[in-house]
């Protein structure tokens, strides 16, 4: 925090905690105002065999779940693409990539973005 610090704080930790605050705060907003995202004539076929314990499915929720899920399966396939056949580092195209971490390579990256 940089409140409790006796030295003048730089721009980089300024802006890093007003990011931080930024993305942990407002970005999650979306995820109420699509929770409230009206049906989809698609979606009334899966409300007519899912279980009724479940409630209505709303194109919202399902935009958020398929988001997340995305990330994950980008992430995932980007580590074991990049372990597995990864022979150029990506340190060597970018310091900046290769600082924060290291073992990172063109491969896993490459399958991230795919």
């Amino acid at each position: 925090l940089l409140i409790f610090k006796k030295k003048s704080a730089l721009i980089s930790e300024i802006s890093t905690s007003l990011l931080g605050m930024f993305f942990l705060g407002y970005i999650p907003s979306f995820w109420v105002r699509l929770h409230g995202l009206s049906y989809l004539n698609s979606l009334q076929k899966i409300n007519a065999i899912a279980p009724k314990a479940f409630g209505p499915i709303s194109f919202g929720p399902c935009v958020t779940w398929w988001t997340w899920t995305s990330i994950v399966f980008a992430d995932v396939g980007a580590y074991f693409i990049g372990k597995n056949f990864g022979k150029h580092k990506l340190a060597t195209i970018s310091s900046a990539a290769g600082s924060a971490s290291p073992n990172k390579t063109v491969e896993g990256a490459l399958a991230g973005f795919i």
